[in-house]
């Protein structure tokens, strides 16, 4: 069964190289596969992009110094 499987997503995946999938409905592919290969998609929820995740564009870059040159320690 595993087999199966693994060969027909092979197929897939050489198909996938193959088309021009930016002119194809990835709702209807998606549908039409779980259709013909007897599957049920699961999807996994993702969390929402908090805001403080971001890096502030309002920071003052430092950049590094010109190279050899050394701090003493």
């Amino acid at each position: 069964m595993h087999s199966v499987i693994a060969e027909q997503l092979y197929l897939l995946t050489l198909i996938n190289d193959v088309l021009d999938l930016a002119k194809i409905e990835s709702d209807k592919l998606f549908a039409l596969i779980a259709e013909h290969l007897g599957l049920e998609w699961i999807y996994e929820e993702t969390a929402d992009i908090i805001e403080t995740d971001v890096i502030s564009t309002e920071a003052e870059l430092i950049p590094p110094p010109p190279r050899g040159t050394r701090k003493a320690v």
